[in-house]
């Protein structure tokens, strides 16, 4: 007897078996396929979640924070008498660097400080600026003691130009080091004593990063529900990996938010109102292209306005305007 003849064993299924298989598949098919929305839908939804947080976080708190005027507002003078490096670190929200070391500098020049001059430099008698300490000047600050033992090392042998200060910063950079972190601390710890920044709160971040654990967390589960295993979502269609890229993508740059933000404070009510009025004073150092159209300003305040000018970023621009 032929082989395919054979039949002893076999299941034979009726027609009314076979349908009830049938719509066990098609119901099967049919529940899959409402799984697969509810994934797209809910990973579109938790992506678009991810990119409007960032966006939020990063305007009030990340990189993006910024004080704004109404359009049209100057502040013609110094609103207050904060020193150059405390305008410069509340508008930055914390962030110290060589942009307020600098603008102190200048201000201790304005101040008598710090003596600035020209000499000839070069054989070919060219004149540069050269700068030395002042033995005996006036009192200093906490932010501006630092500085001025900088500018002692620097100058100790004599007046030197921009050049030669840079370079013996460099030959004493451990010493030099220290003081530029004693000067950070002290001008950040004096904006925080002022209420107008409040100081960096580990907890808080450990806070947001655990709710956004606990977000990625649920969208995880949640897919892994809706397509049967937590790996599913690596062997499905090009639009759900796509969802999954850009709930991934919001998610890291709502972390990225968070981290440009967290090492520094954030403004008080009183600091966000004190940025607003040191950002239309900015704009007005900005904005004037002659001491004419500054309503004829006294020079010495254009003088007191130039480490000002420095610490906010406008210092060209400034330069510029009243030549």
């Amino acid at each position: 007897a032929s082989l395919l003849a054979e039949s002893s064993g076999a299941v034979r299924v009726t027609n009314s078996a076979r349908a009830d298989i049938i719509a066990s598949e098609d119901d099967r098919e049919a529940k899959e396929e409402r799984a697969l929305t509810r994934a797209y839908f809910g990973a579109g939804v938790l992506a678009l979640l991810g990119l409007v947080g960032a966006f939020v976080i990063h305007r009030t708190h990340g990189w993006g924070a910024k004080a704004k005027p109404p359009p049209g507002t100057y502040v013609g003078g110094p609103p207050s008498n904060l020193s150059p490096a405390e305008v410069g670190t509340l508008l930055s929200r914390g962030r110290v660097g060589t942009r307020e070391f600098v603008a102190t500098m200048f201000e201790l020049m304005r101040r008598g400080a710090i003596d600035m001059d020209r000499e000839p430099v070069s054989w070919r008698r060219k004149q540069e600026f050269v700068f030395q300490a002042v033995p005996s000047g006036p009192p200093l600050s906490d932010i501006e003691i630092p500085v001025m033992h900088i500018v002692d090392r620097a100058t100790k042998r004599g007046p030197v130009d921009f050049y030669r200060f840079k370079k013996n910063i460099e030959d004493d950079r451990e010493s030099n080091s220290a003081g530029y972190r004693r000067f950070q601390t002290a001008t950040l710890r004096q904006v925080t004593d002022e209420s107008l920044l409040t100081a960096p709160s580990p907890g808080r971040m450990l806070a947001f990063a655990g709710i956004l654990a606990a977000i990625i967390g649920f969208w995880w589960m949640y897919l892994a529900q809706a397509l049967g295993g937590a790996w599913s979502v690596f062997n499905r269609d090009l639009p759900l990996s796509v969802l999954f890229m850009g709930f991934t993508f919001g998610a890291l740059l709502l972390i990225a938010s968070l981290v440009a933000g967290s090492p520094y404070g954030r403004w008080t009510k009183k600091g966000k109102e004190a940025a607003t009025d040191w950002t239309a004073y900015r704009n007005y150092l900005h904005d004037f292209t002659s001491v004419e159209e500054a309503d004829l300003m006294d020079a010495t305040l254009w003088d007191r306005a130039f480490p000002y000018a420095v610490a906010m970023g406008v210092a060209s621009t400034y330069l510029a305007n009243t030549q």
